[in-house]
């Protein structure tokens, strides 16, 4: 049956099968990573490694900090954070479909299945906001060895609010009011502190002096008003930890966490009176970096160049004028009375890869960084950009291949605005050459030809889509516009088997002449009767 099927005609047969047998959730499971006799063709090595990569361990370990204004993380413990798994249609999602799934975490560390993108959300804590951020598995994986994914998270603090309750005593341990008590901060502390300097409070009748602020600071310095700060914990003076652990219950009054007070002695001789109090610094501009990324499909954010963007400043007095932004990350000064300012972003054109963007903010909105001043993470939409990429197909002599049928399997991420299917085919014209044509952005692109062997060594190859993961500038005019208004991609070569010539058919030969026609039989001679006889 088979040899009288013409698709099999050129077929060899054979059978070579390979799967992988592995343990997941308990279960024996395999899977098929490659057959002969349904491809017809040789299993290729490279595909073969990048298949049994994703079966390899890999090891999640999260680890917490809130940042501080020197730049360094305080451990924090976080008991209740979430990864929600990005799991497409075809992988192990449990019910056989796309969607998300929880990574169960144990102590903050879990075994990573195969899928390269992962939504952590932490929340909203007494000592931190809520944290909602995308980890790009694959990114991480590229930085880290032995299958042990490490990353730190960084928390960013509140404006919880503390009160120190300070009695103040004489020797005898007699109550003293109106007496002066003075705090200063010591160790880490974060950009949301009150407490700049040194604080002061005068102790009440009940000879208790009440110190309050927002924000987080390790230590207090506690003293009376002229005593030196020792902090070798006499009576005269004490250090307090002021930074609670999670979990610690405090009790609670007027909306302030109340810590465990401190009693000071009273000195007999008079305190000194304090020091006059410095003048205020003169105001500083606040530093503003901004970030831009363009949106795609899967919740995730690729970073972009943005050359031409443009921010108009508005201050109390009117407005400050505008500052372009010449690079992926740039930064401007925000003078200190600025309220808010517009931040603009071309885009829209034939060659812009996002859309226009138009966006007022307000200063006081701004994410504080650990320098002092702020960030802004701007996120773009991606545009509707037409491209063409032209596929040459050659044989192994160099000669152009007519008639050749590609095919295309579209890898990686994509814009919601991204119109390259799936799977395509095109066929080559008479210069050998074919053009796959769509609007928007993804990320790679697998191309092969049937004659090829399509292990990427010759008749297949992956593309790079992305213009600035192949060096091309965003936005701009480095690729060459079609007639049709298409960006044109540097050109694809494959390579393919020469196709075996084809003989025509020998000449059918002539028939023979036909045979002369035979002459006609000779007829009798007529007798003629003779007149006058009776």
């Amino acid at each position: 049956h088979v040899a009288s099927d013409k698709s099999f005609s050129s077929a060899r047969l054979g059978a070579f099968e390979l799967q992988a047998v592995f343990i997941r959730g308990g279960e024996l499971r395999s899977i098929l990573l490659h057959s002969k006799i349904r491809s017809r063709r040789w299993p290729s090595r490279a595909k073969l490694v990048r298949m049994l990569s994703a079966f390899a361990r890999r090891d999640l370990v999260l680890t917490y900090g809130v940042r501080c204004t020197d730049g360094s993380l305080r451990s924090a413990r976080v008991d209740d954070a979430r990864v929600a798994l990005a799991v497409e249609a075809g992988e192990d999602s449990g019910d056989g479909g796309g969607g998300e799934r929880d990574l169960p975490l144990h102590g903050g560390a879990a075994e990573l299945p195969s899928c390269t993108v992962g939504h952590l959300t932490v929340r909203a804590h007494d000592d931190w906001e809520e944290l909602r951020k995308t980890l790009d598995f694959e990114r991480l994986a590229s930085t880290s060895s032995g299958g042990r994914l490490e990353v730190e998270i960084a928390l960013q603090p509140t404006r919880r609010a503390f009160e120190l309750p300070v009695t103040v005593q004489s020797a005898t341990g007699a109550r003293k009011s109106g007496v002066q008590v003075v705090a200063k901060p010591l160790g880490r502390r974060t950009e949301l502190l009150t407490l700049r300097s040194s604080a002061e409070a005068v102790t009440d009748a009940a000879g208790v002096a009440r110190l309050r602020w927002n924000g987080h600071v390790e230590r207090l310095w506690v003293g009376l008003a002229g005593h030196a700060a020792s902090g070798d914990g006499d009576e005269g003076d004490a250090t307090v930890d002021t930074w609670p652990e999670p979990g610690t219950q405090l009790p609670r009054k007027d909306g302030h966490d109340v810590l465990r007070g401190v009693t000071l002695t009273f000195s007999s001789a008079p305190p000194a009176p304090p020091p006059p109090k410095p003048a205020p610094p003169p105001p500083l501009t606040t530093a503003l970096v901004f970030s831009f990324a363009v949106r795609c499909s899967n919740g995730s954010l690729q970073p972009v160049d943005v050359p031409d963007a443009r921010v108009s400043i508005e201050t109390a007095g009117g407005d400050g004028g505008g500052d372009s932004l010449p690079a992926l990350r740039s930064t401007i000064q925000l003078p200190p009375n600025a309220s808010e300012f517009e931040l603009k972003v071309a885009g829209g054109a034939p060659t812009d890869d996002w859309e226009r963007l138009e966006r007022r903010v307000e200063t006081k909105s701004l994410r504080r960084s650990i320098s002092g001043g702020a960030s802004l993470e701007v996120v773009l939409d991606g545009s509707h950009r037409r491209f063409d990429l032209p596929v040459e197909v050659v044989d192994t002599r160099g000669e152009p291949q007519a008639g050749v049928k590609l095919s295309t399997l579209a890898l990686g991420r994509r814009t919601a605005a991204c119109s390259l299917p799936t799977v395509s085919t095109e066929v080559t014209d008479a210069a050998g050459v074919a053009h796959f044509r769509w609007s928007g952005h993804a990320e790679r692109l697998m191309v092969s030809a049937r004659e090829g062997r399509g292990d990427g060594d010759e008749g297949g190859e992956t593309v790079e889509l992305w213009p600035s993961k192949i060096g091309i500038a965003p936005s701009g005019t480095a690729l060459r516009l079609t007639s049709d208004g298409h960006s044109l991609l540097p050109a694809v070569r494959l390579r393919v088997q020469p196709k075996a010539p084809v003989v025509p058919p020998a000449p059918k030969p002539s028939p023979p002449p036909p045979p002369p026609p035979k002459p006609p039989p000779p007829q009798p001679p007529v007798q003629e009767e003779e007149e006058g006889g009776d």
